[in-house]
């Protein structure tokens, strides 16, 4: 039985629930005693978990699904973990980075800003939100709102602009 679930998506089609758990017990070998982000398909009655690295390994910290995209393929999500993309490491300095994972190719994937890019070295994700295809996210991090283009496989091909709560996608 799940405990301590929250921040819940429901594919368009109602087929795939993504939600954020603090419990052991959802899938095999959940050992890091953090809450994680999982997908629940209704069809297959199959839990997964999608807070983990592109090698399947889990993530080492804390995980919050933020948003799904339409078809339960993308799942877009803030985490303290610091192993779930290698590309991460180098970039981010503490706080929560933003990362992208893709159920079809099962790869995760860093998407936040560096924090050189702000005057402090910690540049937490406030909030983040995709279009339905998975195409475009956006997020606001300390001061600015920001949306990638995750076709153009490049995470730092970014365009920011003024912080406005009102402008994110939703």
């Amino acid at each position: 039985k799940p405990t301590g679930a929250s921040d819940a998506a429901v594919s368009a089609d109602g087929r795939f629930v993504a939600f954020s758990s603090k419990a052991d017990n959802l899938v095999k070998d959940d050992t890091n005693s953090s809450c994680d982000v999982f997908i629940r398909d209704r069809n297959e009655k199959t839990t997964i978990r999608v807070s983990v690295a592109t090698n399947g390994v889990e993530g080492d910290d804390d995980s919050a699904l933020l948003s799904m995209s339409s078809d339960g393929r993308f799942i877009l999500m803030c985490s303290y973990a610091k192993n779930l993309d290698p590309d991460s490491l180098d970039r981010r300095r503490g706080g929560c980075g933003l990362y992208l994972h893709d159920r079809q190719v099962s790869k995760t994937s860093w998407v936040s800003i560096p924090p050189e890019r702000f005057r402090n070295d910690r540049a937490d994700v406030e909030q983040g939100a995709m279009t339905d295809d998975g195409r475009l996210v956006s997020f606001a991090m300390r001061g600015v709102a920001v949306v990638v283009d995750t076709k153009r496989g490049s995470a730092t091909e970014l365009v920011a602009a003024q912080y406005v709560k009102a402008a994110l996608i939703s």
